[in-house]
């Protein structure tokens, strides 16, 4: 009772300084005030000199001051002290632009302005997640991955898994085209229904978008069309984002509402080739087709942005169809110099025929008849509020909720295992606000110091089948300090603390270290090493299931699980050659404690959550990445990985099936390596992708079909009549490769696919 009353009180307090945080700073900042200050003005354009570039960051080196450009390229940073420095210029897409020796005067603007070259090099990007600040990734102490919103839709991808599935040492595993198990960094998740065992936080703007009852999340229900670019942040970082943080991170940025006037209009339709004779369920071919409209523009001192989308696929296997509906609006206001607000808000929603596992491996696109007209929904919606100041602080408030529910024996057939109509629902809920301050407060010291506070409510009923109903209260506070090495490196140390409190539960705290180095060995080298720990909260699913629906498995309630936890180092190599390609090399490790397993306790019928395992995973990566030289753009990755399973005495252990008494971890792949070769020849470009995937050795549930080895290449040829047209055909897996990511779940097989996109700005019209 003393710890559940003093959990209490120190949430209630962190919602309160939050709120008061964001209405202290909407009069203004006092300090910034009383200092004699000026400020910098310009505006931003392409290298041509005609193109205004919007969204671009504007950032005085080594300070908090900075902003973004509006949508004619403008930009003003007031309340600058006086001084001398070093502006720069970062946007995704584009060259960094930078300026020395900018002088600031007491009551004076400072006119500068940038050119920048579009079509940077992959890798040397501007990132905001691996520090909870703006900095070049080539710079960072860990390793990062970014993918541009542009580069995502001129591909054709039309969610966010398609576009994870392109970076090196991210794997994903997915029950069908429409259904995402788990993503994997490093392969630290595990792969069970419903993304149970989640070990990577996905982000959206910054603030969780993980679901509260099962600790997974919709990776597939995210439209790429409201994407202005995706980073990946490799390793354990709960030092700064807390519980799931074990791989990684993945922060989704969404487009900014001040951008140009324009409207974009994209059709897409396509058809799925005919499976091989002796598996197909039709002779029909199955159908998918996207309809999806979006709107930008400036009002007065801010703008808007929205997104409508539908989305449909009849797939290729029983159960497999999809209707996906989007809707996305952000809305943004420059209330006073300097400070920013702005509100976001979204509602998705996934229908589809209920994934089941198939029928056996010599029918693997059908189910079982009793199963067949199985449904599942799957709905989110969100309310984000955000606060941005020069001064260095910025808050956020932020709701949302995930509701899935699976209506099984829709038709009353009496050989179901369910009876007639049976529903199975979980609606998860989540308040939570984070507020942090970014300042300098010595010459070399750059200081971050947050809060984040959360809670959860999930009602997951029947509870018989589900979770039932449960309220999780969170707190936690977090400190970073970015230290300058002179003009060559810095290093970063950074500490969180998290509180945790289950229902009538015991509550628990855990500390999260880690630390960072980074050093510009020459100009174009980079070295960086970092090392840290992390931990996952049990989920409310492990702790609680009773019945696995895809294929009839039951578990036994273990409430008593606790957290896993995992250390992490690596060590990498980044080179820049001649402004031409970005080279980077790394090598890691994780050790994994208390890993959450599956025990069986009735061969093949009854398991249980259990903390038994301890693991660890080491491995290297490479990349390479050029611009465009002669028309031609390359992206070459490759990924090694060795995943152990270190739990003494394994092999003899009486609480696990046979198949499982080895050394490998489940869904683990040691080789994946990534290929894209793209070529631009005036109004024409050309792409290919190409994905290799090894074979999994050994899985949990199915230990005899287990996925072999695939190869993926998709194509696309795209057409430019006119400057605000775009035409495109793709051939999705060219080779018609046969395939599963998880056991007993075959993967769609060749498509073809055209596609219409109009975008135009408001001059043009």
């Amino acid at each position: 009772m003393r710890w559940c009353s003093a959990m209490k009180r120190i949430q209630k307090r962190l919602f309160v300084y939050a709120g008061l945080l964001v209405l202290l700073l909407i009069p203004g900042d006092r300090e910034a005030c009383a200092q004699a200050t000026g400020r910098i003005a310009g505006r931003v354009m392409e290298r041509d000199g005609k193109t205004p570039l919007a969204n671009v960051s504007v950032v005085v080196v080594d300070t908090p001051f900075g902003t973004l450009t509006d949508e004619r390229g403008y930009y003003i940073i007031e309340a600058v002290p006086e001084g001398t420095y070093t502006v720069r210029a970062l946007r995704v897409g584009t060259a960094p632009g930078s300026a020395s020796d900018v002088r600031v005067r007491a009551g004076a603007t400072t006119i500068l302005s940038f050119q920048l070259r579009k079509e940077p090099i992959r890798g040397a990007d501007i990132v905001v997640t691996a520090a909870r600040r703006e900095q070049t990734a080539l710079r960072t102490s860990a390793t990062v991955e970014v993918i541009a919103g542009d580069q995502m839709r001129a591909r054709g991808m039309r969610s966010l898994d398609q576009a994870l599935e392109t970076l090196p040492g991210v794997t994903l595993n997915r029950s069908s085209g429409a259904a995402v198990n788990a993503v994997q960094i490093r392969g630290t998740s595990d792969v069970r229904g419903g993304g149970v065992g989640n070990r990577v936080l996905l982000l959206i703007d910054s603030r969780p978008a993980i679901s509260p009852d099962t600790g997974g999340a919709f990776w597939n229900l995210l439209s790429t069309g409201i994407v202005d670019r995706v980073e990946v942040v490799k390793g354990a970082f709960s030092a700064l984002y807390g519980s799931n943080a074990m791989g990684g991170v993945i922060n989704v940025i969404t487009k900014s509402a001040t951008d140009v006037d324009k409207t974009r209009v994209r059709l897409r339709y396509g058809m799925h080739s005919r499976p091989p004779a002796w598996m197909r369920i039709t002779e029909r071919r199955s159908a998918l087709s996207t309809v999806e409209v979006s709107h930008s523009a400036p009002v007065g001192n801010g703008g808007y942005f929205f997104l409508l989308g539908r989305d449909t696929s009849d797939g290729v296997r029983q159960n497999g169809d999809s209707t996906r509906l989007n809707f996305f609006g952000k809305w943004t206001h420059r209330f006073q110099p300097g400070r920013l607000l702005s509100v976001a808000a979204g509602r998705n929603v996934l229908e589809r025929g209920y994934p089941h596992s198939w029928n056996s491996m010599l029918h693997p696109l059908d189910v079982k008849p009793e199963y067949r007209n199985d449904r599942q929904k799957k709905r989110d919606w969100n309310v984000d509020v955000a606060f941005q100041s020069a001064s260095g602080i910025s808050g956020k408030l932020y709701f949302y909720e995930n509701r899935s529910e699976s209506l099984m024996n829709p038709d009353g057939r009496t050989d179901d295992d369910f009876p007639p109509g049976y529903s199975v629902t979980s609606t998860a809920d989540r308040l939570g606000s984070i507020v942090q301050m970014d300042r300098r407060v010595a010459e070399r010291h750059q200081v971050i110091v947050g809060m984040d506070a959360s809670t959860d409510w999930v009602n997951a009923q029947p509870e018989d089948v589900s979770y039932g109903r449960h309220r999780v209260h969170s707190a936690a506070g977090f400190v970073q300090d970015e230290i300058a090495l002179g003009g060559k490196g810095k290093v970063t140390l950074g500490v969180r603390y998290d509180v945790r409190k289950v229902g009538n539960h015991p509550g628990t705290g855990r500390w999260s270290p880690k630390a960072g180095w980074s050093w510009n060995v020459f100009e174009p080298t980079t070295l960086r090493c970092s090392i840290g720990r992390a931990f996952r909260d049990p989920s409310l699913a492990e702790m609680y299931i009773k019945r696995e629906m895809g294929g009839g498995i039951r578990f036994e309630l273990n409430p008593s699980l606790h957290a896993e936890t995992l250390s992490s180092a690596e060590i990498g190599l980044k080179h820049r050659i001649r402004d031409v390609a970005v080279l980077d090399v790394v090598v890691f490790r994780y050790d994994m404690k208390d890993m959450i397993f599956w025990q069986e306790i009735e061969k093949g019928t009854l398991f249980k959550a259990i903390n038994l395992s301890k693991a660890g995973m080491q491995g290297a990566e490479f990349s390479f990445h050029t611009r465009r030289w002669k028309g031609f753009r390359y992206d070459l990755s490759y990924s090694y990985l060795n995943a152990e399973d270190r739990t003494p005495g394994r092999k003899e252990h009486p609480d696990l099936p046979e198949p499982m008494q080895n050394d490998t971890l489940p869904y683990k792949p040691k080789h994946t390596l990534h290929l894209t070769v793209d070529y631009r020849l005036g109004a024409w470009r050309m792409q290919g992708n190409f994905r290799y995937v090894s074979e999994i050795e050994e899985v949990v549930f199915y230990p005899f079909d287990a996925p072999d080895a695939f190869r993926v290449l998709d194509l696309s040829t795209s057409y430019k009549p006119a400057d605000w047209i775009t035409l495109r055909f793709q051939i999705k897996n060219a080779w018609n490769e046969q395939y599963e990511e998880i056991a007993r779940y075959r993967m769609p097989g060749r498509s073809y696919i055209m596609e219409w996109v109009m975008e135009r700005r408001h001059e043009e019209r």
